[in-house]
């Protein structure tokens, strides 16, 4: 693994790609902030405002060829935003009465974001001129959680859901990524 030459200052690294992976970090923050406050509405609106920001770090990134080693590291951040705040917002939804539904929904929970950890590992680990993603992209929790809440889905549904998300999020589904465009 490349070390960091002279001062290291963390100001060589950042590019503007890396402020919208901030922002992508910062909105999943401030999801989780909502939903540990019961405004499961605002926490959606954040982690859908996440979405966004990841999907506009990456097609900054594309137009501009200026993905680098820091850059695919800094999509870390996907883990607040589509691991931990869809972790959190499903358990605070659906609040579980018994201790089977607590069981339940705690193991999806922990699966999803153990899912997100090990996929963006694996992203991490993996060369970045591939054409696709290999397993379903975290951000897609983004979408999925606030089409669930909309449509009144219930825990074990939403439990089901989970642990389908998060078996495609490990696969080795192939999913292509947008072609870079020319200049």
């Amino acid at each position: 693994m490349p070390r960091v030459s002279g001062d290291g200052k963390i100001t060589k690294f950042i590019m503007k790609k890396d402020l919208v992976s901030l922002l992508n970090a910062v909105f999943g923050f401030f999801a989780i902030i909502s939903f540990s406050l019961g405004n499961l509405e605002r926490g959606l609106v954040m982690l859908v405002i996440a979405l966004v920001m990841d999907g506009l770090d990456g097609e900054i990134a594309r137009s501009f060829f200026t993905t680098t080693e820091f850059g695919k590291r800094m999509d870390m951040a996907d883990l607040v935003s589509f691991g931990a705040a869809p972790a959190l917002f499903i358990i605070v939804w659906l609040s579980p009465d018994t201790a089977m539904e607590v069981f339940l929904l705690n193991a999806a929970a922990l699966t999803l974001l153990s899912a997100e950890l090990f996929r963006l590992a694996r992203f991490q680990t993996r060369e970045s001129e591939e054409s696709y993603f290999l397993g379903l992209p975290g951000t897609a929790t983004g979408v999925i959680y606030p089409i669930l809440y909309l449509m009144n889905v219930g825990l074990y549904s939403t439990v089901v859901v989970t642990f389908i998300i998060s078996a495609f999020m490990v696969s080795s589904l192939k999913l292509p990524i947008k072609p870079k465009r020319l200049r």
